[in-house]
């Protein structure tokens, strides 16, 4: 059953990521320069191009998701997660207009005293940690029973996606990625942490480098600092999970210390050096020093066999370069480098110069973040807190079900003189400006001025999950519209939407916002009961298989009588 036109709409106010001023003079635009006014999908296509929409806003939509697109001060713009991942998605803080990522901790995570505990610490760490070579945490926060991290997103391709396309680097390159790797290595050896699961899946090269391109001016950025990975995967079931009765072995089997995968908890930085060796060996020869299909024959391996030497597999490595690998994949932690400052400044003997990094001034955007940062006020976060019922933040496309609502929430616009009169000449559409980034933001604030649209929750309280334009009085079910206006024509943002009355619908139009029942609702709840379709299945097998026995009993029953 297909949405109209105007049940999108009703979906957008209800969705808060347009006001209802925004959406009805975007209605009346669309009607107005359409050439198939009712066709649904044509009117989401048209607010993504104008920029009011993203493509996943849009595509939750239309299938009939509109709650939870925010999370306290930030509006979900897209699920950027991958696998079994938690979920990862591409915000803004509406007030600054800094794009951002969102790290949600799994409910399941936020219920065990232990994962949370652990969370609310190791999040303080990562936002500590501050360099151009790891990826920055800004900010912790709970909206709703759900806990999340804020990060630095990124524009770029791991290390992991490009040697599944080209296989291989050059020796320049892959000693330029080990030179910035080291560097934060480092860093994070002067603050005495120890990464643990180094591999190319969280290095990420920012911008992504273009198809055919060598990979000289993209930075390089480590990833998964501080945080572990049993946080925000549970329930996870790695390869070599129940190799150790100690405990879960932490790290990659490919990429492993041998001393990491007797003792996780006793490595220091040169375990991370020797995950290093492993990801550069890689990079060269097309495949990690040790490749197994058996984990614990990997790791027998790790600390037992030497690596085939470099250059006998690519005539490109120099015998100096190969020394400095296999330095890194020493099996004792004495025989590797003492410190990454070491290794770094081995590789640099490799580049025959000193890398730099490419200059880049932080953007206007996040000046007015890192400012609303420090001047929020900031309530302590701890994991005695009691436990809330936490929302579900929008979810990935191909998981996506239909939700059905069993109280279709209906909003009428008012009927005036003015929506009665019709023009027979459509006035003409101005087109809209550019719009700087996918989502309007509200203007930053000035260090001293506070504003009071938009106030960010205290890490540890729960804001309920709101849009900066606050609701209509009345609530959803009788929202008052501004009078008609003489100039139908629309702004190029919500913001200006906003401050300029807006015409109303067509005389008589309603929005009507509901949730249609297809076959396939009906199939996953059937007869509107509030439980999994798998249990009234069985329900009702079970009843069956008595009522069958009843029948049985009373027609032999029947026969002994007779």
């Amino acid at each position: 059953m297909a949405y109209t036109v105007e049940n999108l709409c009703g979906l957008i106010m209800r969705s808060k990521l347009l006001s209802p001023e925004a959406v009805q003079q975007l209605c009346q635009r669309w009607r107005q320069a359409a050439a198939d006014p009712h066709d649904t999908r044509a009117f989401a296509r048209w607010l993504v191009e104008q920029n009011q929409l993203t493509e996943y806003q849009a595509a939750l939509l239309l299938h009939g998701y509109a709650d939870n697109f925010f999370l306290g001060p930030y509006k979900i713009l897209q699920r950027i997660a991958k696998g079994r991942m938690a979920g990862v998605y591409r915000a803004v803080h509406v007030e600054s207009g800094q794009v951002v990522a969102l790290k949600v901790l799994p409910p399941s995570s936020a219920k065990d005293p232990t994962l949370l505990g652990r969370f609310l610490r190791e999040s303080e760490l990562a936002r500590q940690l501050v360099h151009p070579n790891i990826v920055r945490t800004f900010d912790a926060g709970q909206s709703h029973g759900l806990y999340y991290l804020v990060m630095e997103y990124l524009d770029g391709v791991t290390l992991e996606e490009i040697l599944g396309a080209r296989r291989t680097l050059t020796p320049l390159e892959t000693a330029r990625i080990g030179f910035f790797v080291c560097l934060a290595l480092q860093y994070l050896h002067e603050k005495n942490v120890v990464h643990r699961d180094l591999k190319p899946g969280n290095l990420m090269l920012v911008p992504a480098p273009q198809p055919g391109e060598l990979i000289r001016r993209a930075s390089v950025k480590l990833l998964d600092v501080g945080l572990a990975r049993e946080i925000f995967q549970p329930h996870h079931q790695s390869r070599q999970s129940d190799l150790t009765t100690e405990g879960s072995i932490i790290g990659s089997v490919d990429y492993l210390a041998p001393e990491q995968a007797r003792d996780p908890r006793r490595v220091d930085i040169r375990a991370d050096l020797y995950s290093l060796g492993c990801v550069l060996y890689h990079c060269l020869a097309g495949q990690p020093p040790f490749p197994d299909s058996n984990p614990v024959r990997a790791l027998a391996r790790h600390s037992s066999e030497p690596p085939r030497p470099l250059t006998e597999i690519s005539p490109q490595v120099s015998g100096a370069f190969w020394n400095i690998i296999a330095r890194l994949l020493a099996k004792n932690p004495d025989h590797r480098y003492p410190t990454p400052a070491a290794a770094a400044e081995a590789l640099r003997t490799v580049l025959q110069e000193q890398p730099q990094l490419p200059a880049v001034e932080p953007s206007r955007e996040l000046q007015a973040y890192l400012a609303w940062l420090q001047q929020r006020p900031v309530a302590p976060q701890t994991a005695s807190e009691p436990p809330l019922k936490p929302v579900k933040p929008p979810p990935s496309l191909k998981r996506l079900k239909r939700r059905r609502s069993s109280n279709p929430r209906v909003i009428k616009l008012p009927v005036s003189a003015a929506d009665v009169t019709a023009t027979s000449a459509k006035p003409p559409v101005a087109a809209p400006s550019p719009a700087a980034s996918p989502v309007p933001a509200a203007p930053a604030p000035s260090p001293g001025e506070h504003n009071n649209t938009n106030t960010s929750p205290p890490p540890g309280a729960s804001p309920p999950l709101s849009s900066p334009n606050p609701p209509p009085p009345g609530g959803p079910a009788a929202a008052n519209f501004p009078a008609a206006s003489p100039n139908p024509t629309l702004a190029a943002s919500p913001a200006a939407a906003v401050s300029a009355p807006a015409a109303p619908f067509p005389a008589g139009m309603t929005l009507v916002n509901v949730e249609p029942v297809s076959a396939a609702d009906l199939l996953q709840t059937p007869f509107a009961l509030p439980i999994p379709r798998d249990l009234f299945m069985f329900l009702a097998g079970a009843l069956s298989v008595l009522l069958l026995v009843a029948l049985i009993w009373l027609i032999v029953w029947l026969a002994g009588a007779g």
